[in-house]
């Protein structure tokens, strides 16, 4: 379901001619300032159009949580992200050319470059809006259920209790009596049945490895019997730690990493549908659904545009900031097996965020659903990533996981991981 390149840059750019305070100090190692930037193809500008109207909609009628104004351990002023977007558009549109606009850019933004993973580069992947054929009851082959969030989940902010647990959380399930639990994890979801007679389930699949990679990508279109589709999208999470099912497989050495994709991973659980349970449980994360009339949402609350939306580590990049990607695109054919690489230089905006984009050499880009959710390809590739707008890393906090073992353990007290 997913496509993935590692790009060679990620760049984030702050408008500095507004009165709005840049951010004076930077963690170097998540971002670097730079002087630096490629020049960027605008086959995308109609998109991008959409993407800033669509975030600034939000933007100035919504107040957003410091913890989606980060920056390189910095809250952002939701007036400087505003103000990158509306200048940054001014340029997009008045520019006669992309070599323009590039010396536009540097001579009015602050430009950081992401640091990226450990060797530098910053791995991409591209997602999507996969559509599935559904059922509303359970019926027939149809016996894999979505759930809307569950009415006792609550999601704690830790920031009041101690200076250093700054935009700390943590997912909790609060009971009928007033305890505090630990939410179901996949396993009891799946095999314990805890939410059975709960009315919680939205739609039902034929598939349960569909139904698991829906809830990877984050947000679905499913089409009912009677012709009538619906966005289900991003309604929440159980707060446990995502792990990959690609990365299981080759780990017990079923897959060679080089030949992982989804096409190897179905080929696999058909050869050992005995097995699909075991693995997909592996990944104790569970995500949960709203139906809504338009999506998908993306973690700022503004609609998600294809070609032009990507999503970051919320702990380090802010909602709405205007980057700059260069990376390779998969070249496909018109039945999506991959015929090829094309070089992808483009402006996009930062609006999204997911379980498995952690860190600042992640990097997951909207791709064109209609060709690319009839993709079965994982494709590596490699690269790193630069950032153009009012954005900044994140601190590495302690994994959700982690919290969920510690609260177990009562000793629920968060620490920072270490560098």
């Amino acid at each position: 379901m997913k496509i993935i390149t590692l790009g060679l840059l990620l760049f984030t750019l702050l408008w500095h001619g507004g009165c709005a305070l840049l951010p004076k100090r930077v963690r170097p190692a998540e971002v670097r300032p730079t002087t630096k930037l490629p020049v960027a193809d605008l086959e995308n500008r109609s998109q991008l159009n959409t993407a800033i109207e669509r975030q600034l909609r939000v933007l100035k009628t919504k107040s957003l949580p410091d913890k989606l104004r980060q920056f390189a351990g910095q809250t952002l002023s939701q007036e400087l992200i505003i103000n990158s977007l509306i200048r940054f558009q001014e340029l997009l549109n008045t520019c006669q050319n992309a070599e323009e606009l590039n010396r536009r850019i540097r001579e009015e933004f602050d430009i950081y470059q992401s640091s990226g993973g450990p060797s530098g580069k910053v791995l991409f992947t591209g997602y999507y809006t996969p559509v599935y054929q559904a059922c509303r009851i359970r019926q027939g082959e149809f016996q894999y259920p979505l759930y809307r969030l569950p009415p006792h989940y609550q999601t704690l902010d830790l920031s009041p209790l101690r200076s250093s647990w700054k935009n700390i959380t943590i997912t909790v399930f609060v009971d009928g009596n007033g305890l505090v639990r630990l939410p179901p994890s996949r396993r009891e979801i799946e095999e314990c049945k805890v939410y059975a007679g709960q009315n919680l389930e939205i739609a039902w699949l034929a598939d349960p490895l569909d139904a698991f990679l829906a809830q990877v990508q984050g947000s679905l279109i499913v089409e009912y019997p009677d012709g009538q589709r619906q966005f289900l999208n991003y309604a929440g999470k159980n707060g446990y730690e995502y792990t990959s099912l690609g990365a299981e497989l080759y780990r017990d050495g079923h897959l060679e990493l080089s030949k992982i994709n989804m096409a190897s991973i179905r080929k696999w659980f058909r050869e050992n549908p005995h097995r699909l349970a075991e693995y997909l449980n592996r990944n104790q994360s569970y995500v949960y659904f709203l139906p809504q009339e338009d999506g998908p949402f993306g973690a700022g609350g503004a609609v998600i545009t294809e070609w032009a939306s990507i999503a970051t580590d919320k702990r380090i990049f802010p909602i709405g900031g205007v980057a700059l990607i260069d990376t390779k695109i998969p070249l496909l054919d018109n039945k999506s097996n991959l015929i090829g690489w094309k070089k992808h230089t483009c402006f996009v905006i930062d609006q999204d965020t997911g379980g498995a984009i952690v860190g600042p050499g992640r990097v997951d880009n909207l791709y064109g659903s209609r060709q690319y959710s009839r993709s079965d390809g994982r494709i590596p590739e490699t690269g790193r990533p630069s950032i153009l707008s009012a954005a900044s890393p994140f601190e590495q906090l302690t994994q959700m996981s982690s919290l969920h073992k510690r609260i177990a353990e009562n000793k629920w007290v968060p620490q920072r991981s270490q560098r």
